[in-house]
């Protein structure tokens, strides 16, 4: 399948894959720590200018391949151990036009677009109806400024989990939940809870995950792919047991103890 560019030649699935710039005739809008961008139009923020995204590159492609691999047992070739992802390298590549602002509002721009050293990145593609997002730290930047009010811009990125995620959110019930997942790779999903309820478990296709009762107003984040539980911006360390999980192509999750108490989920869906 092809996105409005021409693929590489080279296989996203060999050993040690390094993306190759793609450059985008689809409209697509780019959010990352909040400042948007699109491909085909300007989107002007209050300073007076906006960000015309041209290429991207590390987002559409298969995450590097790290699989290890044990010489055979009977001497010829290789056994390949379970599949590992890499990180995510990503790169986006455009242009900063201040032609509504005033002196100065292209280094203002450049300085607030420097200023995100991490957030998340949110990748629209609006013609295909698909909003995928994740997980980013900024890397590198790379200006070339070319007039007094417009500079090229390569951001470099990197995602340390390598999932995109969908932005499907699923209220969750006492007794069973279907989840769906599109994707082609397995999640641990966010779940926030918010009480009262008492002790909570979650039975899921990796086992069963407890969680200690929480009062009326009580909440918590749980984020399964970092392992992570906050209250607020406080980590906390409970719970218990494998945390829920998604399958690639869903999964049924059963609650128990959830009473008066409202449970959702999010990123459900994950594409490798």
């Amino acid at each position: 399948m092809t996105y409005g560019y021409t693929p590489s030649p080279i296989s996203t699935l060999s050993p040690g894959f390094t993306a190759h710039r793609k450059t985008l005739g689809q409209l697509v809008r780019v959010s990352l720590g909040g400042i948007e961008g699109e491909t085909q139009r300007p989107l002007y923020g209050p300073g007076g200018w906006y960000w015309l995204v041209q290429t991207i590159t590390g987002w559409w492609e298969t995450a590097p391949i790290e699989t290890s691999t044990v010489k055979h047992p009977l001497g010829s070739g290789v056994l390949a151990l379970t599949p590992q992802f890499g990180p995510r390298p990503i790169s986006i590549s455009g242009r900063i036009i201040a032609d509504r602002g005033g002196p100065g509002a292209l280094e203002a721009a450049l300085d607030e677009l420097g200023s995100i050293k991490h957030g998340v990145l949110l990748i629209d593609e609006l013609q295909r109806g698909l909003c995928r997002e994740a997980d980013v730290r900024l890397t590198d930047m790379q200006v070339t400024r070319e007039t007094n009010i417009r500079a090229s811009v390569t951001l470099s990125l990197q995602a340390d989990d390598p999932r995109r995620y969908g932005s499907a959110v699923q209220k969750l019930k006492n007794g069973s939940n279907t989840l769906l997942n599109p994707g082609n790779s397995p999640c641990f999903p966010t779940i926030s809870l918010v009480g009262p309820h008492s002790a909570l478990t979650i039975t899921h296709p990796g086992g069963n995950y407890t969680f200690p009762a929480l009062s009326t107003g009580q909440r918590r984040r749980i984020q399964g792919a970092t392992r992570n539980v906050w209250a607020g911006d406080t980590r906390v360390f409970v719970g218990s047991g494998p945390y829920p999980r998604v399958e690639e192509g869903g999964a049924r999750w059963t609650i128990n103890g959830l009473g008066n108490g409202t449970a959702t989920a999010q990123r459900i869906e994950a594409w490798m």
